[in-house]
């Protein structure tokens, strides 16, 4: 019986994203469906800041506020996980995981 894949997106910062991107790519039984990343023209004074378009080019999308990865997301399906890491906008950041799980769709604090 085949399994099928974890569908995984990413919203990643610095190098701890690309160490996490990397890691994730290695396993056979993740797919991982998007790639979002701050757009550099929002990233001043942002210590080890990496330009992850120069990086990753399928299925990639930078954002200028963490509500555009909402906006994309919150009719998506097909998530099994979101992994977030080096992203500093903590409070939209749990609204983007909340709207985008099936169970937290229709509460009244999910936009």
């Amino acid at each position: 019986m085949t399994r099928n894949k974890y569908k995984i997106v990413l919203i990643i910062g610095l190098n701890c994203g690309k160490r996490t991107y990397d890691l994730l790519n290695e396993f056979e039984q993740v797919e991982i469906i998007s790639v979002h990343a701050l757009s550099p023209k929002n990233s001043n004074n942002i210590a080890g800041y990496i330009d992850f378009g120069k990086i990753i080019k399928k299925d990639f999308f930078y954002y200028n506020k963490i509500d555009d990865v909402h906006k994309k997301l919150r009719n998506n399906k097909n998530i099994d996980l979101i992994v977030a890491i080096g992203i500093s906008e903590r409070p939209q950041l749990a609204r983007v995981s909340r709207a985008a799980t099936l169970v937290e769709k229709n509460k009244d604090y999910v936009s």
